[in-house]
């Protein structure tokens, strides 16, 4: 019993706390240097700033991140598909221009005076490529950019023309060939209202309102896309089937070429406009004469000699011209990269046009381009409407 508050604390007295007073303020502080851990800081870094710990992605978001790079095209090589929009709207055109040609075809339209032929062969050119163009421009999906149709300098005037020489010597190569190797006639073009007349409505309305569309929008969305190689040649394929000649077909399809290299090169559609202006005027003044030296034997045989050495000429003359404008812009374009600041970027409408497309899957692209649900429709449309008409 004596025992029993045997192992009850004992606190120490004053006396104890007088006599070791040293002692016990040094056990504390050691405890509490213990309890405190030092960081580690890193070499060169100032030991009074505490680096902050980056924060790990939590598994969500190391999923998600992962599963977008898997996904990337980029990483995988697929190309993305082609935009929908122009191919549509070029559906809507060949639809509107096959109405317009049964119109002009019909026999109400014969009926009609010759001032009110033109002046409604002018509203459904309006109708069939003035309007959807203004209406893809005006949507938010075509940009701010107003495509090709833009001005043009000086310089390019020179290439125009050599391009006009190159344009006329080769429609006329073709149609004299197929006039002097087949017996083919081709019909005398009727200058109806007087020739001014026949200018508006056969030449100027027909640059103005196709090149508008073709090459001022479709050309430069294929471009963007796949190169202008690819943007040329597609946008020759709609501009010879918006006709629906089949007997015809090439002619169209090489000038379409002609031009689209116009536009490609000058970067505007304007001197496009020009050239298919003048070359049509000169076919309706012209067509009738030569045509009566191509049904000849020695005539005809003469006049191709002449017109392929001159088409030889021209296109020597043309590459050499394009050359020297490309030379041209391709040192402005340096120089203007050179002269942005960090982090700055040249405007959209300064850009370069590639022949081929930079990623270097031209061909993917341009088989994507001519596969396109639209098209085939297009495709289809044209061979049963020309069919239909020969």
């Amino acid at each position: 019993m004596g025992n029993k508050k045997k192992f009850d604390k004992i606190e120490p007295n004053d006396t104890y706390y007088e006599t070791h007073e040293d002692e016990i303020d040094s056990e504390q502080k050691t405890k509490k240097e213990k309890k405190v851990k030092k960081p580690k800081f890193l070499p060169g870094i100032d030991a009074g700033h505490e680096p902050q710990k980056e924060k790990l992605p939590s598994r969500f978001t190391y999923k998600r991140e992962k599963r977008k790079v898997v996904d990337s095209q980029e990483e995988k090589g697929v190309v993305e598909a082609p935009p929908k929009a122009p191919y549509v709207y070029t559906l809507v055109v060949m639809c509107l221009v096959l109405v317009m040609s049964f119109v002009v075809t019909s026999n109400i339209y014969a009926s009609l005076s010759d001032t009110v032929r033109a002046v409604s062969k002018m509203l459904m050119y309006l109708a069939a490529f003035v309007v959807p163009t203004a209406v893809y421009l005006i949507l938010p999906q075509s940009g701010k950019s107003l495509h090709n149709i833009r001005k043009f300098s000086a310089p390019t005037l020179v290439f125009s023309a050599s391009c006009l020489g190159l344009l006329i010597c080769l429609t006329a190569l073709q149609k004299y060939l197929i006039a002097y190797s087949f017996s083919y006639s081709e019909p005398m073009v009727q200058v109806e209202g007087g020739v001014l007349l026949s200018i508006v409505t056969g030449a100027l309305l027909p640059a103005v309102c196709e090149e508008l569309f073709v090459r001022g929008v479709l050309q430069y969305e294929i471009s963007k896309y796949a190169g202008g190689l690819c943007g040329v040649t597609v946008g020759a394929l709609v501009f010879a089937m918006l006709h629906y000649e089949l007997q015809y077909f090439l002619i169209y399809f090489v000038s379409g070429l002609v031009l689209g290299c116009v536009t490609h090169v000058t970067r505007s559609v304007f001197p496009a406009m020009l050239v298919h202006f003048l070359n049509n005027t000169l076919s309706i003044l012209f067509s009738n004469s030569l045509s009566v030296v191509a049904t000849e034997r020695i005539g005809g045989a003469m006049l191709i000699i002449v017109l392929a050495s001159l088409c030889f000429g021209f296109l020597i003359l043309t590459l050499h011209l394009a050359e020297k404008l490309s030379e041209k812009r391709a040192r402005k374009y340096l120089k203007e990269e050179n002269s942005l600041q960090e982090g700055e970027e040249l405007k959209p409408e300064k850009n370069m046009f590639f022949v081929l497309s930079p990623d270097k899957k031209t061909g993917s692209r341009f088989l994507k381009v001519l596969v396109s649900p639209p098209m085939l429709v297009c495709y289809a449309v044209f061979v049963v409407i020309a069919f239909i008409k020969l």
